[in-house]
């Protein structure tokens, strides 16, 4: 029996398809207004001719019926005049011409610009993430993969958030909102709680840091002692479970070198720090006890003085920063964006990152006298970026605090010599605790 043979179906013709494509009632395109009109209609338009499964020959038809004014005059007397009535237009031509003219390469230029350039800086994770997928929709050879979505999205996070991100490794776009979301708003809550925080009385008195370093103790030294606000113990146990790694359990950032058997100083296997050839052929020289703050009250005489400041950082990443003693990394509130900073008894200075500047809002000026900075690397970056009276919150007292711009992969802040003798800390790393000294005002 021979086999059944199945009813040949006549092809549609372009009068069936132009009625069913009218059925959708499809968005009419004039070329006015805003300029990211035009892909949003060309996108409405594939995804009906998806779902209608309308052949690609027909596209252009029922495309032209939803041009009105401005654009159909301009459609009518373009292709008349490049190609004559003859010839025919793709679907692809058709949306090249389009975006040709009414979607300009300056435009997406701009909309590329916008988009690299995204940060989270004052907004929330949903009014960030909101934008950062506005604009998205215009630079699709940007994010092809979800991979490239979700790196793009983290990068552009407030540096605290960001961190806690990639201390979880490797994310899906979904997730890497997800966290993003958690840690912003536990964070937000923190940062909320500390501004109402009851200030500590003017005479000298000792304050916790932020949650995710332990709260500071009044020294044993009769001088030193004086009321001060109290930690929230419980907020900083929430925090430290966000921030702790899950490879070693300690609170750190970046990526965990725990058990891989790699020195810290060059990151090079076989060997470890205290034997690390390339560390013992740099000079070992004695961080310079410079007092920034004082210097700050110079008279403006002295001020007018001219000439290069010598520095050294011992810590620059995670990594350098367990290697060296006297240093303790946690949150701290930075002009309201919260941030994270490492105390560093072995830089003689305070440094900001760039990317933490811009999360803030704050722009850079130049310094009066510049600032050459010896890295632990041996590597010297000479600097003259300064940002000035940046607002720091601490134990829900607002301190000041200058910082020269640097370069740094795990840290948004450098807080150094000149901004901790400035209020007496005592880094206690042992307890991990720090204790700061108020100046009567």
């Amino acid at each position: 029996m021979p086999p059944r043979r199945e009813p040949d179906h006549p092809a549609p013709t372009q009068a069936a398809v132009v009625a069913q494509f009218r059925d959708y009632h499809a968005e009419k395109f004039s070329g006015q207004g805003d300029l990211r009109i035009v892909d949003e209609w060309i996108q409405g338009l594939e995804f009906i001719f998806e779902v209608m499964e309308c052949p690609e020959r027909y596209r252009v038809v029922c495309a032209k019926l939803q041009l009105t004014g401005d654009a159909r005059l301009w459609w009518n007397a373009y292709w008349s005049m490049r190609l004559g009535e003859k010839a025919g237009c793709t679907w692809e031509m058709f949306k090249e011409l389009i975006r040709e003219k009414y979607y300009p390469t300056y435009y997406q230029v701009e909309m590329e610009r916008q988009f690299l350039s995204l940060q989270q800086g004052t907004r929330t994770v949903d009014e960030y993430e909101r934008e950062f997928m506005r604009l998205a929709a215009f630079v699709p050879d940007l994010v092809r993969t979800e991979a490239q979505g979700a790196q793009r999205f983290i990068d552009g996070l407030y540096p605290a958030v960001r961190h806690n991100i990639v201390g979880h490794g490797t994310q899906t776009y979904a997730r890497a909102v997800s966290i993003a979301q958690e840690v912003d708003a536990s964070i937000r809550r923190e940062a909320a709680r500390d501004q109402f925080q009851p200030s500590a009385p003017a005479q000298s008195s000792s304050v916790p840091p932020m949650p995710a370093l332990p709260s500071a103790q009044p020294p044993k030294n009769n001088k030193r002692k004086g009321k001060g606000a109290s930690a929230d113990k419980r907020t900083r146990r929430r925090l430290q479970k966000i921030l702790q790694c899950p490879t070693c359990g300690r609170l750190h950032r970046g990526e965990c070198r725990f058990g891989q058997d790699v020195c810290y100083y060059c990151h090079e296997p076989e060997h470890f720090t205290n034997r690390c050839p390339k560390k013992a052929q740099q000079p070992q020289q004695p961080p310079q006890q410079q007092q920034p703050r004082q210097q700050a009250q110079r008279s403006p005489q002295q001020q007018q003085q001219r000439g290069r400041q010598q520095a050294r950082v011992y810590a620059v990443d995670q990594a350098e920063a367990e290697q060296q003693p006297g240093t303790m990394s946690g949150m701290v509130i930075l002009n309201n964006v919260p941030v994270f900073a490492l105390f560093d008894t072995g830089a003689a200075h305070s440094f900001i990152s760039r990317r933490c500047l811009d999360a803030i809002g704050i722009h850079a000026t130049t310094a009066i006298d510049p600032l050459e900075v010896s890295l632990a690397s041996g590597r010297k970056i000479v600097t003259s970026a300064k940002a000035s009276d940046l607002s720091l919150s601490i134990g829900g007292r607002v301190l000041s605090t200058d910082a020269f711009v640097l370069e740094m992969r795990d840290f948004d802040l450098i807080l150094g010599m000149d901004w901790l003798s400035f209020y007496h800390a005592d880094i206690r790393c042992h307890d991990r605790e720090i204790t700061l000294i108020f100046r009567e005002t």
